[in-house]
């Protein structure tokens, strides 16, 4: 640990005083002592160690204020340590030393952090043994934090997993049930009780939000207002706090986006946009790529050439597939040449169809479907060419292998038809989206709707499904971190109408653009993530969108 971040062992601490804090005035086996005045305040300074104690664990910036009042809540906690020693209460006493030195590991959190994060560990432990529990269970959970940050989570994700991340001891629940049954239910303790049951299932809230039970002002948490002043003035703060009352999902419960699809991210502008995504490089076989895409695109010039006169209605599609395919091959996009070269495959394959009907007599009658025989002949010269060209890419062999399985496809379809307000929406709303991420939206969702019945159409489908959930995970991922980060002032004002006088860019940038978006669409977007990527993470997000937005 010596060598390690000291956050890690900021939050070892206090993840080790979080899983003995259901036995703080636990009392002899059987026994429930009545929680005195000098108990209640003790039991708030250890909530209050904690709160603060995990906040520093998580926070990337020194925070001297939050420092000092861990400073101060340790030194509490050490006189409650000495005064139950001094009554024989030795598990209550070792109980409240792990708390000061989980507080005093925050207030310094250097490179000597480790030492009192082991006392914090050590006297966690102690209070178990005393209490004839098995500290077994808490050593393990400890070693399994620490291989959870060595095998690449990050300290503030570890910050949102359930206390124990494997079974719960037995005497987790009772103890727990005990000591909140005993504060007194006229003192405001249910703000520390939510607090705590959310630790013990991984839950956490926005910044703003977890951050009042941290920053209570030093004039509240004096003796002479004691605990009472402290949960009351949380209790108010609570009611001007975002994500008040709702629970934010992880971070890894959200979905990632699909691979073989259009993706998106967050502009500086806080705007979504597309991801480039060019073709991938081929390695030893690069040459033999870029070869086989010069061949392919030059075989669509010549049949650009043949003009609009031959090629009558396919002249745009083929027009807008030139478009997609540069000189340059890394300034294109796989998905956007796949997707307009689907088109002429479906073309091509309608010609097909058509002439061997024509030839059977099935429909004697001529077809305009079917293409003239130059027309024909060089598009299928380009297909083939190009088929070569897009099996040699990655994303490209992906997007070839895009199937739907039985009843799928009228699934897809009644989801991207739930979509489609969604997509217009953003049409007349620049202030959420590119207009390049809507546009490659509202190119495949129209195409997905004219998708005839065959593997082609089927793909045109899936590709759109596919790129609008892309869509609405990168948007449900920046609302919660907008939920999480944004400031109370920010949010204050937004709830209070204030924020519509802001300019646009600003908006944008803070994301508060994209929460108005996401509530004024919300039954939409639930309804398609229903259909289409059934997530209740998403709900969740959404869900405490809308509430925010109704007050």
């Amino acid at each position: 640990m010596r060598e390690r971040d000291p956050r890690l062992s900021v939050l070892l601490s206090a993840r080790a005083a979080l899983r003995v804090l259901p036995i703080l005035a636990m009392g002899p086996a059987g026994v429930e002592p009545v929680l005195s005045h000098s108990a209640l305040r003790a039991i708030a300074a250890a909530f209050r160690a904690a709160a603060i104690t995990e906040s520093l664990a998580y926070s990337k910036e020194r925070d001297d204020r939050r420092r000092n009042a861990a400073d101060r809540v340790s030194a509490e906690l050490v006189n409650a340590s000495r005064v139950a020693h001094q009554g024989a209460r030795e598990g209550e006493a070792a109980a409240f030393a792990c708390f000061a030195n989980a507080a005093l590991t925050a207030a310094k959190a250097d490179r000597r952090a480790y030492r009192t994060a082991g006392g914090a560990c050590e006297n966690a432990v102690l209070s178990l043994v005393v209490y004839r529990l098995n500290p077994g269970d808490l050593w393990k959970q400890l070693t399994l934090d620490c291989a959870f940050v060595d095998s690449g989570t990050k300290i503030d994700q570890l910050v949102a997993t359930p206390l124990w991340n494997e079974q719960v001891p037995l005497w987790v629940a009772p103890a727990w049930n005990s000591l909140r049954s005993r504060l007194p239910s006229d003192q405001n303790w249910d703000v520390w009780t939510s607090w705590y049951d959310r630790r013990l299932d991984g839950r956490h809230n926005s910044i703003p939000y977890e951050s009042t039970w941290v920053d209570i002002p030093n004039e509240v948490w004096t003796p002479e207002n004691g605990w009472l002043a402290a949960n009351a003035w949380i209790a108010g703060e609570l009611s001007n706090v975002p994500g008040a009352g709702v629970d934010l999902p992880s971070e890894a419960a959200l979905p990632e986006q699909e691979h073989a699809a259009s993706r998106f991210t967050i502009t500086g502008d806080g705007l979504i946009d597309l991801v480039p995504d060019p073709p991938t490089e081929a390695g030893r076989d690069e040459i033999e790529q870029s070869e086989h895409y010069e061949e392919a695109r030059g075989k669509l010039i010549e049949l650009h050439e043949l003009g609009f006169n031959l090629l009558g209605e396919i002249a745009r599609p083929v027009g807008k597939l030139v478009d997609a395919m540069p000189v340059d091959r890394s300034q294109a996009s796989i998905v956007r040449l796949w997707h307009r070269a689907n088109s002429l495959r479906k073309l091509l394959d309608a010609s097909n169809q058509a002439a061997v009907a024509r030839r059977d007599k099935i429909d004697p009658d001529p077809d305009p479907a079917v293409l003239p025989l130059t027309v024909e002949r060089t598009l299928r010269d380009f297909i083939d060419s190009y088929n070569i060209f897009i099996v040699g890419d990655e994303k490209g062999r992906e997007l070839d292998r895009k199937r739907l399985g039985p009843g799928q496809r009228q699934r897809d379809e009644e989801a991207l038809a739930i979509f489609e307000p969604v997509v217009k929406a953003l049409q007349s709303d620049p202030g959420v989206a590119t207009m390049a991420a809507t546009e490659a939206i509202k190119e495949q969702m129209d195409q997905a709707k004219a998708a005839p019945a065959s593997l082609a159409g089927d793909q045109d489908i899936a590709l759109a499904r596919d790129t609008s959930s892309n869509w609405l995970i990168a948007a449900v991922r920046r609302v919660r971190k907008t939920l999480i980060e944004e400031s109370r002032v920010a949010w204050k004002g937004m709830r209070e109408g204030a924020y519509r006088a802001a300019g646009a860019a600003v908006l944008a940038a803070g994301g508060l653009k994209l929460l108005e978006f996401v509530a004024d669409n919300a039954t939409n977007l639930k309804a398609f993530s229903d259909q289409a990527l059934a997530n209740p993470a998403i709900h969740q997000v959404i869900d405490a969108v809308v509430k925010i937005f109704s007050r």
